[in-house]
């Protein structure tokens, strides 16, 4: 059946390069071929049963579809890097700001979670056929092996694809001398507008879900704000604060922190009251002028 405008699901990075109007139109030119979907079926339950993810529910943790999604494997995802976890003797590569995306070694591209991304023919000949590869969608500035490994084989196999132009690269890889190298590549590449640093460990299989042997690293900014009302929790949540609302010092815009919190804080005789000044940690501005991620840290003290 084939997508309309409205229902097919596309990649901003590849519209920004084709334009949004050439890829809705390769989107719905395309049919689902249930040859290819039949030939992907059995790769992949055979990955999700291996990584015992047969059932998954949700791709927040998991990272991987339904059992009607194309995905051939359940995508490894970050946890976040601390200054305490040792890291010395792992991979290091800049963090790329862009879409995850895998290529099921066919035909397609999938999300993470399992959706297909529509892009066009040019985009996907130029990708190795019988190679899954797990990457990043970026526009601008065997799976039981190691990552030492893999990235030996990936290089390989993309070495007929090297050009100036290739689709799909290999990220240049440095090998991180602990903590202080670290912190010295992450200031480098946020000041050359990087999003962040990657660490991997060089010795670990790939797995799907949350690994502790992946690890991401990003620069927050603190800033305050006016706590200006407060939403009620959801699932566990349910009966406490959930989040609060809050206006920007300055611009007067409204944004909403629903992390950071303990238990005892989103009780409602411990929330942050209406007016007081609450400091916040967050990524970045989005487009809309509003911080991403943020993440409460505490209620400035009156003065």
């Amino acid at each position: 059946q084939s997508k309309t405008k409205g229902e097919a699901r596309i990649c901003k990075h590849i519209s920004e390069l084709r334009g949004e109007d050439a890829v809705y139109a390769d989107a719905a030119d395309d049919t689902v071929s249930a040859s290819s979907a039949s030939s992907l079926d059995g790769v992949s339950k055979k990955k999700r049963a291996r990584n015992g993810d047969e059932t998954d529910d949700g791709a927040d943790e998991k990272g991987g579809g339904d059992e009607d999604s194309g995905l051939p494997v359940t995508v490894a995802l970050a946890k976040v890097w601390k200054e305490s976890d040792s890291v010395a003797g792992w991979y290091m590569s800049e963090k790329l700001d862009g879409m995850r995306c895998v290529w099921d070694g066919v035909s397609k591209l999938w999300t993470r979670s399992g959706n297909e991304i529509y892009a066009p023919a040019f985009f996907t000949d130029a990708l190795p056929l019988g190679t899954v590869l797990d990457g990043e969608l970026f526009l601008g500035t065997e799976i039981t092996e190691d990552f030492a490994t893999r990235l030996q084989a990936v290089r390989a196999v993309l070495i007929g694809y090297a050009t100036p132009t290739s689709i799909a690269r290999v990220l240049p890889q440095t090998i991180c001398g602990g903590r202080t190298h670290v912190l010295e590549e992450l200031e480098k590449i946020t000041a050359a507008g990087g999003e962040g640093v990657m660490l991997r460990s060089p010795s670990a299989p790939y797995k799907g879900g949350r690994v502790s042997d992946l690890l991401k690293v990003k620069k927050f900014i603190d800033d305050e704000a006016v706590v200006a009302g407060h939403e009620q929790g959801k699932g566990r949540h349910s009966g406490r604060m959930g989040a609060i609302m809050c206006t920007m010092m300055g611009s007067g815009k409204q944004f909403k922190i629903g992390t950071g919190f303990t238990d005892a804080q989103r009780e409602w005789n411990n929330a942050p009251p209406i007016g007081s000044t609450v400091t916040y940690r967050y990524f970045e501005l989005t487009t809309a002028g509003v911080p991403r991620f943020p993440s409460f840290i505490r209620i400035r003290p009156l003065e």
